[in-house]
């Protein structure tokens, strides 16, 4: 059996370096695996409505495209802001339209929308970050809402010490607007 050379991020006993004590992580695709997620929870969503669960892929696909760019138009001003929520609602409707997927049941679309409520942790992720917690104050920096970030992290066994949504700001985490009154200056 082939072992792996990387460490186990648990069992790291090195002190940390000089000065540096919180360590702030982007969570959407590092700490979850949102696009495999989204295709899982998209074929199941599909299956369960009878529709053709191959064509989950795609339409996961689309969806995220679609995301990902109403997610960039927030962050550079481009559009107003809008909860993580309701912008996933809003791309999975346009990839559904453009899939041809738009006559599944309301129910199923409204299960489908909070998907992001759902996201898996990558499979060293909870391990990994209570590895780190005891050196470091961890935090989550997302653009994931509150109740998003509440849900995943409880069901993944993800700790965080503190978490920065996005919606505490109500901009995405990728702007590049200094906000003052969102920085991490009381010592931690």
């Amino acid at each position: 059996m082939t072992r792996s050379s990387a460490p186990d991020p648990a069992q790291a006993t090195a002190a940390p370096p000089a000065g540096i004590r919180t360590l702030v992580f982007d969570v959407l695709g590092t700490v979850v695996d949102e696009a495999g997620s989204i295709a899982a929870e998209t074929a199941a969503a599909l299956a369960a409505a009878g529709a053709d669960p191959g064509r989950g892929p795609q339409l996961a696909e689309e969806w995220m495209r679609r995301l990902d760019a109403m997610v960039s138009q927030v962050s550079t001003g481009d559009a107003p802001w809008r909860s993580n929520d309701a912008l996933r609602r809003a791309a999975l409707l346009d990839a559904l339209r453009t899939s041809g997927l738009e006559g599944l049941a309301p129910g199923v679309i409204d299960e489908l929308a909070l998907a992001g409520h759902r996201l898996r942790p990558w499979p060293d992720s909870a391990r990994a970050l209570q590895g780190m917690a005891g050196n470091f104050t961890v935090v989550a920096l997302s653009n994931a809402g509150l109740a998003q970030l509440a849900n995943f992290s409880a069901a993944g066994g993800l700790s965080w010490h503190g978490v920065l949504s996005a919606e505490l700001g109500g901009s995405g985490v990728t702007s590049g607007e200094t906000r003052p009154d969102l920085t991490l200056d009381h010592g931690i």
